[in-house]
């Protein structure tokens, strides 16, 4: 069986395909599909580009993907100052 991540219910609540988040943080689809699944892990660029895309708050950001809030604190800081 799956695994469904919150990642997976966020994309497909918003009606977005695999194919249509893969572009828009610059991935090949079979490399967006490993990560959603936990089978590799996103990129700290990659993340900021999801955060950007979708407008995420903190919050929101953490339930997706799970990092420590220091580490989110630290990406908020800089997406803020770009």
């Amino acid at each position: 069986m799956k695994k469904v991540t919150s990642l997976k219910k966020f994309r497909r609540k918003r009606g977005i395909t695999q194919s249509q988040m893969s572009e828009i943080i610059g991935i090949n689809i079979k490399t967006y599909r490993n990560k959603e699944e936990g089978l590799t892990q996103f990129l700290q660029s990659e993340i900021m580009k999801i955060i950007i895309a979708f407008d995420l708050g903190p919050e929101d950001a953490f339930s997706l993907f799970f990092f420590k809030s220091a580490t989110l604190l630290v990406l908020f800081s800089f997406i803020k100052t770009k």
